[in-house]
């Protein structure tokens, strides 16, 4: 990639741009320039961030596949993903000790609250939905808040929480003064950040796919009835009218083992055989390896012969040959992913006999 004698945000600009149109109009294997001298960092899950660039195909994850050393070519290839996630990650050695990190995390979309928590607003139930009736607080005071909480989340159990966004719909009698944004952990109290509001009922926002608010985060936590956000007033004498509050969390799926299942063997020979399986759930790696194994003994694993047929989801058939003629055989399905091994029922089939057929001898009357 030619090197750009331009500002930090000026490369960062021009190459989020190559980016996209390579990531949009290439399948397959992407290649990328390593300036002399410029470090690439080690890539790891824990170190992506938040990017909404160009996507590669069907949103597949892309990760450094090797050949990294400065000066040299590194590439960018579709891999098996650690988590669901919903577009593409890269990283992109801009100058000494400085990454463009592109990821898109899964998120659970905005929710409002059903349900109160610490509440000191006047008709705080407008703030449920966003109709232009507000909840509402004025006084000489500061620190009054208004509380809520059950936001129906659905987080998928185990996932990793990587950030919480709380958006506001609201406005001031006064303008461009500081409203403050909370959230709580019930154990570990509430966390603040300040937004800007003015005289127009408009939305604003904090936290983002990155924030965790200084706090640590379960899914079952946040699925929970104890979560709470809201607003507290910054300013005595300033009248707050919230019309809306909502959530959105950001988070990763783990990665779980795959489900699989046997169907019965069919087009059985003296020596062959098709073995049949379906992965009903690839645990969240589309990448997960799908097979049959199979023994003369129970409970066959992949230690036992056995042969593989592509990856994903979906029914499968797998040749088994080598058999023995007039032999039983334990067959089951099986699915590998990054998470582990995972198998099916197990069915069994006996293969043919070997025929023989010779003309029968004649015999002449004495």
């Amino acid at each position: 990639m030619k090197k750009l004698n331009k500002t930090t945000e000026e490369r960062k600009e021009n190459l989020q741009k190559s980016l996209g149109r390579i990531f949009n109009n290439f399948l397959g294997r992407w290649y990328l320039k390593v300036p002399k001298g410029k470090k690439l960092h080690k890539v790891t899950p824990s170190s992506v961030h938040y990017y909404t660039g160009g996507l590669g195909k069907n949103g597949q994850p892309l990760i450094c596949t090797g050949g990294c050393s400065p000066g040299g070519r590194f590439v960018f290839n579709r891999v098996m993903s650690l988590a669901k996630v919903v577009s593409v990650f890269a990283f992109i050695p801009l100058f000494p000790n400085s990454l463009l990190p592109l990821i898109a995390l899964t998120d659970t979309g905005f929710h409002s609250p059903t349900v109160l928590g610490i509440n000191g607003f006047h008709d705080p139930t407008n703030a449920y939905t966003e109709d232009g009736n507000f909840a509402y607080y004025g006084s000489a005071s500061t620190g009054t808040i208004a509380g809520y909480k059950t936001w129906s989340l659905g987080i998928t159990a185990g996932s990793t929480i990587n950030g919480i966004e709380v958006g506001c719909k609201g406005e001031l009698n006064t303008e461009g003064l500081d409203t403050k944004v909370w959230v709580e952990d019930a154990a570990a109290g509430m966390n603040y950040e300040d937004q800007t509001w003015d005289t127009t009922n408009d939305w604003y926002y904090s936290g983002g796919s990155t924030s965790l608010w200084g706090k640590s985060w379960t899914a079952a936590y946040l699925n929970g009835t104890d979560f709470q956000a809201g607003i507290a007033n910054n300013t005595g004498g300033v009248v707050y009218y919230l019309d809306n509050i909502k959530v959105k969390v950001y988070y990763t799926i783990p990665v779980v083992v795959p489900t699989v299942t046997t169907q019965a063997v069919s087009d059985i020979d003296e020596n062959t055989a098709t073995g049949n399986g379906n992965i009903t759930d690839d645990g969240g790696d589309s990448d997960a390896t799908r097979g049959i194994c199979w023994d003369t003994s129970a409970t066959p694993t992949t230690s036992d012969s056995h042969a593989t047929n592509g990856t994903g989801e979906g029914a499968y058939t797998v040749a088994m040959t080598g058999l023995i003629a007039g032999t039983k055989y334990y067959v089951r399905a099986y699915s590998i992913n990054s998470a582990g091994t995972s198998y099916g029922s197990e069915v069994n089939f006996t293969t043919e006999d070997l025929t023989y057929s010779s003309p029968l001898p004649a015999f002449r009357r004495q």
